[in-house]
């Protein structure tokens, strides 16, 4: 869903494994009233939210996207004659489409074997966009090999120009 038209705010703060994004849009004409429902069934926690910054050069426009960031919620805002939502979100780990705080390999790997209880044979999957780091990949299979997962998987996207 495309909201450019109606962006009035964009604040982006990222640092290493972690990040925020704050949307503000208006919101006089009612379009965004209820998210989660109709047009916005899209807007649930834990659903996935891409920010390109565009630019116009000679050929077109050229588009930059940002790291994924990932719903936390939104809260409806009126005053001084103007209705605006914000929208919310964070640069953080999913673990089954749900976000997760990082505080250590050791309670991911608790994370981790909580949500493999019951499975025969789980298996994690890792997909990581091309901003995240290194480092966060390598504590992801430290964790899945500290929760006793005998199968990592890379889930990737391929890229077409």
């Amino acid at each position: 869903m495309d909201v450019s038209a109606d962006l009035t705010a964009l604040n982006i703060e990222v640092a290493p494994e972690r990040g925020r994004l704050t949307l503000t849009l208006r919101n006089d004409h009612g379009r965004y009233t209820s998210p989660g429902s109709g047009d916005l069934a899209v807007w649930t926690p834990g659903a996935q939210v891409e920010v390109g910054l565009g630019y116009r050069i000679s050929a077109g426009v050229e588009t930059v996207l940002l790291p994924h960031f990932w719903l936390d919620g939104w809260e409806h805002l009126y005053g001084n004659g103007a209705a605006s939502v914000v929208i919310s979100a964070s640069g953080q780990y999913l673990l089954q489409r749900r976000p997760i705080q990082f505080r250590s390999v050791t309670s991911l790997a608790e994370e981790l074997r909580l949500a493999g209880t019951g499975m025969k044979d789980p298996v994690v999957v890792i997909n990581a966009d091309n901003n995240a780091t290194h480092q966060s990949v390598i504590r992801v299979m430290d964790a899945a090999r500290q929760a006793g997962f005998g199968q990592i998987v890379f889930a990737v996207e391929q890229v077409t120009k």
